[in-house]
């Protein structure tokens, strides 16, 4: 009788570590998926990182189109340079990094349009300033003469 226990008692345990070695096959088999995937999530992460340090450190753009819109709406006899330094302050290069694509107000008067990191254009708050101009969707363009 005493055999009978010993192949029984063998027996079972060979089930048993049977069963262990699944659940080991199966939790390694999970770990390589998730590893799998936690490098991934790690690849996306630094992909973002970098995104995000480019566009904190790149500095904003003044369109041509801004140029013109500046000279003919604010100041007209002025530079490149001067223009930048009037409308590209620490201060507003801040907030355009920090809000993004909007509309930001400039010395009372004006607004100025930013999408992507570039000046669009600047507009005025009281279009009627201009006499040649007139509101039309957020832009200035010319009034169309009317036929007598």
């Amino acid at each position: 009788m005493q055999g009978v226990r010993k192949e029984s008692t063998v027996k079972g345990l060979k089930v048993y570590l049977h069963k262990l070695e699944e659940k080991i096959e199966g939790i390694s088999s999970k770990k390589r998926v998730l590893e799998k995937e936690l490098e991934t999530l790690l690849i996306k992460s630094n992909g973002v990182k970098k995104a995000i340090d480019s566009f904190e450190n790149r500095e904003s753009i003044l369109t041509t189109h801004f140029f013109v819109r500046y000279r003919e709406r604010v100041e007209q006899d002025v530079t490149d340079e001067e223009i930048r330094r009037k409308v590209l302050t620490p201060l507003f290069q801040k907030v355009i990094h920090t809000l993004g694509n909007g509309q930001y107000p400039y010395e009372r008067d004006y607004t100025i349009i930013v999408q992507d990191n570039k000046l669009i254009t600047i507009t005025a708050n009281n279009p009627n300033k201009y006499e040649n101009y007139t509101v039309k969707k957020k832009a200035f363009s010319p009034k169309k003469k009317r036929k007598s």
